[in-house]
């Protein structure tokens, strides 16, 4: 990705925002920047901002990733990006395994300190997995939202649903756009 588009993309999804410094990998981008007020002057203390959307990764419009097997099973969590609007994260309702979903269903909810929110599912499937660290440290889903912070797996994918996501440009691209949830 350019530096420009960087920089664009920081400044779309912090209207007072300026480029800090940026880096890419092979699999991933990271987005880095500084916050500053209208006259372009750090806040104090300066925050920098880091984004990272993985490129193996399919994405909804309401911020959960999803990382497709080979075995028709699928690992569902909540973005990076998506987590930001958490304060901190106080309570996370997932559903019981053998549970049956559809595409776009809600499965779960997360409490915040500010807010509740409902969560989705990418994929139709049956919940063979819940990640039951999330009920003593629901803060993983912040600290590691691609790691340990994932919430369900699912069995019996239908590959074809993954045409209805987005792919990590196509995530990225909304991001820019504001990202906000349908």
């Amino acid at each position: 990705m350019a530096n420009e588009a960087k920089q664009s993309f920081a400044l779309a999804a912090f209207p007072h925002a300026s480029l800090g410094a940026s880096a890419s990998g092979n699999d991933y981008f990271v987005v880095s920047f500084t916050i500053t007020n209208k006259w372009q002057q750090p806040l104090q203390p300066a925050r920098s901002i880091t984004i990272m959307i993985l490129d193996h990764l399919k994405y909804t419009k309401t911020h959960e990733w999803v990382k497709i097997n080979r075995n028709h099973t699928a690992r569902i969590g909540i973005t990076e990006y998506g987590h930001r609007r958490f304060n901190r994260i106080l309570f996370v309702q997932l559903p019981e395994v053998e549970n049956e979903l559809e595409q776009f269903d809600s499965f779960g909810v997360i409490e915040s300190e500010k807010v509740v929110f409902e969560i989705y599912s990418p994929l139709s499937g049956k919940v063979v997995s819940v990640n039951e660290e999330l009920e003593d440290d629901p803060s993983l889903m912040q600290h590691d939202p691609y790691g340990d912070g994932w919430m369900i797996e699912l069995e019996t994918v239908n590959d074809d649903e993954a045409k209805n996501l987005m792919d990590s440009e196509e995530y990225e691209e909304y991001i820019k756009e504001g990202g906000a949830d349908e």
